[in-house]
């Protein structure tokens, strides 16, 4: 039979979620293993430091003392922090102050790493706009360069029937004025969606 008599320390350890618990001063007095990767510190050396020493952000900090003042849970999303090392990151957390007894005036902050997913949603959504892009410059080409082959088809057939060389002129211009126009529009395709075949 599976033991389930796990302390509550090793139920955090297993949560991917960064758990911090914080003082009434905002030092850390308990930090789980995921916490430990991410500040870079081991639950040993960051007790009693002020959180604002390994995540630092203004908005975080006026977060976690609204809480203590008001004793009301606070939600940041999207915020920007500054670790110790330096590395930017963005987080969103969760503050709540604990009712129990022996921990009044006491905060569990949770972080949530968020900065690599947001990474990964906007290349998605500038793929699917590189694509939205090469298929509206491909319908636009196609739409110009239909039309003109139709003018030049005519402009041949014109020429064929017109027994008058000055009259021919006219339809010259015309195939020559539609030709370029086409390079034209192969052109920018070429230029503007260079993966796309033609």
């Amino acid at each position: 039979m599976m033991n389930m008599h796990l302390k509550r320390s090793d139920l955090l350890d297993i949560l991917t979620c960064s758990i911090l618990v914080l003082d009434s001063q905002l030092h850390i007095i308990y930090m789980n293993q995921s916490a430990e990767m991410l500040l870079g510190q081991s639950q040993q050396r960051a007790t009693g430091l002020h959180v604002g020493l390994l995540l630092r952000s203004e908005n975080m900090l006026e977060s976690l003392q609204i809480a203590l003042r008001q004793y009301d849970p606070q939600s940041i999303r999207e915020c920007p922090v500054e670790l110790t090392y330096g590395e930017q990151i963005i987080i969103d957390c969760v503050i709540t102050p604990l009712s129990q007894h022996d921990m009044k005036s006491h905060l569990l902050l949770e972080v949530y790493r968020i900065d690599r997913k947001l990474r990964i949603v906007r290349e998605e959504q500038v793929i699917l706009q590189q694509q939205a892009v090469h298929e509206l410059v491909r319908g636009i080409a196609h739409e110009i360069k239909n039309p003109l082959g139709g003018l030049r088809g005519a402009a041949q057939l014109l020429e064929g029937e017109l027994e008058n060389p000055e009259l021919k002129e006219y339809t010259q211009i015309i195939i020559s004025e539609a030709d370029r126009l086409k390079h034209l529009v192969d052109g920018m395709l070429e230029a503007i969606c260079p993966i796309l075949k033609r």
